[in-house]
């Protein structure tokens, strides 16, 4: 339909989905388009209660935010962080939908997929399997479908695409209308965020919709720098040494996707060719890449921090902290949560249980064990988790029964 309102021309038409981002990049600045979808809902926000999802991404702030983003849908969420943790997963409850991610280590999604559908005892053989991929090009939808996906969606994850595609696969039964869920209120947003140069967070708030989240993800994505760098370096030395690119290639991945969800396009690029470089086996100029992407994380990390700094959104270095000796009981009641967490994947108790064992003073005898527990969960490493903290936790209930 064509119409005018307030001297500007609007034309409105149905769309298929992926292609309004073309149509908005040819149409630049003018101010003649505004382009929308016949189905698309003010509330992008769907509810629907009862529904069991599985998401699977090796990267834990990608899993924080598709989780964050679901939070107040009444749906049960499962996330987990590896092919063979899904599974395990499908042999053990049934799932309404299932997001794999395309690119992991060790068993990439496209396998997954391959071996969940062969796979015996699997409860969830005519669940829709949803491939979640950083490199949405021309024909890549095809290529998935093929592979056996029932649908792709491109990340960083838009809430109002993973809204629409939830109501394309989920049943119609399941699916409530907000007003009939009484008693649980939308979340409030009153965040302030920082003004970080780089950053685009009017980009990001358009993923993420709410201030709140948005903060909440560039906390996690500080919070995480160090061992992105880590990573990054380790890397270097296999190149150096002659080793394959293929690290180097999911580390990039993972990393641009983290940056264009927060609104950075200068090193998401840098990322994107280091990717891009690694899988054509470029050895000298994806390690070139590799130090400028490093490096310019090793920049955003001091704009961040001094950012949240300044906004008192962190609080002065954790040295100039009194921490508070830990007993036996609290110890113990602190493992038990934590245990209990990483048990039940839940990524919001995972964390909160974390933060709170970061405020006590421990034994020398328990230290290393507290702190390789907590970059564990840092890590997602949670198998390895749970087996250090099951240890930890006998050991102090050991503890307290002699004393």
């Amino acid at each position: 339909s064509f119409s005018k309102e307030d001297n500007i021309y609007v034309i409105s038409f149905e769309i298929k989905q992926g292609i309004a981002p073309a149509l908005q990049r040819m149409a630049g600045k003018s101010k003649v388009v505004e382009i929308k979808r016949k189905d698309e809902k003010d509330n992008s926000l769907i509810y629907a209660p009862g529904v069991k999802i599985l998401v699977c991404d090796d990267d834990r702030l990608n899993l924080k935010v598709f989780t964050s983003l679901l939070s107040g849908t009444g749906m049960d969420v499962d996330a987990v962080n590896s092919g063979e943790e899904v599974l395990s997963r499908v042999r053990e409850k049934n799932y309404h939908i299932i997001f794999l991610d395309h690119m992991m280590p060790k068993m990439d999604g496209v396998e997954t997929l391959h071996r969940m559908r062969r796979l015996e005892g699997n409860l969830n053989s005519n669940v829709p399997v949803v491939v979640l991929t950083a490199n949405a090009v021309a024909g890549a939808e095809s290529d998935y479908i093929k592979e056996g996906f029932d649908d792709y969606l491109s990340k960083p994850v838009d809430m109002k695409a993973l809204s629409a595609l939830l109501e394309r696969y989920l049943p119609k039964d399941m699916v409530k209308d907000r007003k009939d869920n009484e008693g649980e209120e939308l979340p409030h947003d009153s965040s302030f965020l920082p003004v970080i140069s780089g950053f685009d967070f009017s980009e990001a708030k358009k993923l993420l919709l709410e201030d709140g989240l948005v903060l909440d993800t560039l906390r996690n994505f500080y919070d995480n720098i160090d061992s992105r760098i880590a990573a990054l370096d380790a890397e270097k030395e296999k190149i150096k040494n002659g080793g394959e690119l293929s690290g180097f290639r999911i580390t990039a991945h993972s990393i641009k996707s983290n940056l264009r969800m927060l609104g950075n396009s200068y090193l998401s690029l840098i990322a994107e060719e280091g990717e891009s470089l690694a899988a054509s086996d470029k050895r000298e100029e994806a390690l070139e890449k590799l130090n400028d992407l490093s490096e310019g994380l090793l920049q955003a990390k001091e704009r961040i921090g001094k950012a949240l700094k300044d906004s008192s959104e962190i609080p002065v270095d954790e040295e100039e902290e009194a921490l508070q000796r830990i007993e036996g009981n609290e110890f113990a009641r602190l493992l038990s949560a934590l245990l209990e967490a990483l048990l039940e994947r839940d990524y919001d108790r995972m964390d909160s249980t974390a933060e709170s064992m970061k405020h006590y003073d421990y034994p020398k005898e328990v230290r290393g064990d507290v702190a390789s527990i907590l970059n564990d969960v840092d890590n997602l490493e949670i198998m390895n988790a749970v087996e250090k903290t099951e240890k930890l936790l006998e050991m102090a209930k050991a503890g307290k029964e002699g004393d």
